[in-house]
């Protein structure tokens, strides 16, 4: 989440889960993803850019409103908050010159959705901003505290370590944000045109700043379920977003509970909840459509169940318009 002074640089991706084929600024610049992880799996697009900068509107690449009003980049998160102790890597999306650095503000999570006053002006937190010539430059913000180790004049090729994803600044929950900018006008970085509400659309063209198969992968990775498993109690949703485990049902147990962890859900979308030991449905549960967009969405749902040996599995499902838009599942071999 950001409304910052400060600017920051954007990191690389190399491929390694994705090929990717680059948009090109000015017939030199490519950009690969500014942060080490497989999209779909470890990481994902919590918010796009607005579109409408200019009103208490939002309008987001696919003329949609996964976001909110003001944002001026692109969000990708991690799942959990334990997640920022492994000091995963923000890398250069391309080369550059450092132009700005920020590295000494406190990692905290701010809840509540208030922004407290600490941060006016800093909500970047630490990043910095890389100059990748012919006007272009990239921002990325909210890293660890101490993990920057360059300094203004800096060069850098893509794929630099920069530094590592942290908490700081206006950060509810553990991301890298990115901000594109072209002589100064604010640019989206999943369709590479300049940031006004008539620039949304249904279709992203096929030359963008990630290229279109890590575009693809970012827009699918939106509306993800993000998390699943089943445990034999009620779960404390705080403390799995914290380490985003919980003990696992043993021949001991008495119940089975099953639980999703969804992200940018709309109006009437459901969630479904499944249970299956040895191939065999146990347990069912569908909630109310929603009745409004959800940034975030969590559901547990379970029953008494007398666990014996055998391969359970917990199965998460989304509907949309009545159709499945999106499912995971997940085995346990209990022994």
């Amino acid at each position: 989440m950001m409304k910052c002074r400060f600017m920051t640089i954007f990191a690389a991706f190399a491929g390694a889960f994705i090929g990717v084929s680059h948009f090109v600024y000015g017939g030199e610049l490519a950009f690969d993803l500014p942060i080490d992880c497989e999209i779909g799996k470890t990481c994902f697009l919590q918010n796009m850019i607005d579109l409408d900068q200019k009103s208490d509107g939002f309008v987001d690449t696919l003329c949609g409103d996964d976001g909110y009003n003001g944002h001026k980049g692109i969000d990708i998160r991690v799942i959990t908050l334990d997640d920022v102790t492994k000091n995963i890597p923000i890398l250069a999306i391309q080369d550059g010159v450092v132009k700005g650095v920020r590295n000494t503000m406190e990692d905290r999570l701010i809840t509540g959705g208030r922004k407290p006053q600490y941060i006016q002006g800093r909500e970047c937190g630490n990043g910095l901003v890389l100059d990748h010539g012919k006007g272009m430059s990239s921002q990325y913000c909210h890293m660890k505290k101490g993990s920057l180790r360059l300094k203004v004049g800096d060069r850098v090729l893509r794929g630099a370590h920069l530094g590592n994803m942290g908490l700081s600044g206006f950060s509810a929950f553990p991301h890298v944000h990115l901000s594109l900018r072209q002589n100064g006008q604010l640019i989206d970085p999943l369709s590479g045109k300049i940031a006004k509400k008539a620039s949304c659309s249904a279709e992203i063209v096929e030359k963008t700043p990630f290229g279109p198969a890590l575009t693809k992968a970012l827009l699918e990775s939106r509306d993800d379920i993000i998390s699943i498993g089943l445990t034999d109690r009620r779960i404390d949703f705080q403390a799995l977003k914290r380490t985003g485990k919980m003990p696992l049902p043993t021949l001991n147990s008495n119940a089975l509970v099953v639980w999703g962890w969804a992200i940018n859900l709309e109006a009437g979308d459901v969630m479904r909840l499944k249970i299956y030991k040895d191939g065999v449905p146990v347990f069912m549960r569908e909630e109310m459509p929603l009745d409004r967009r959800k940034a975030e969405r969590f559901n547990f749902a379970g029953r008494k169940f007398s666990v014996e040996k055998g391969l359970y599995k917990a199965q998460v499902e989304i509907l949309r318009e009545g159709k499945i838009l999106e499912e995971k599942s997940s085995l346990y071999n209990i022994q």
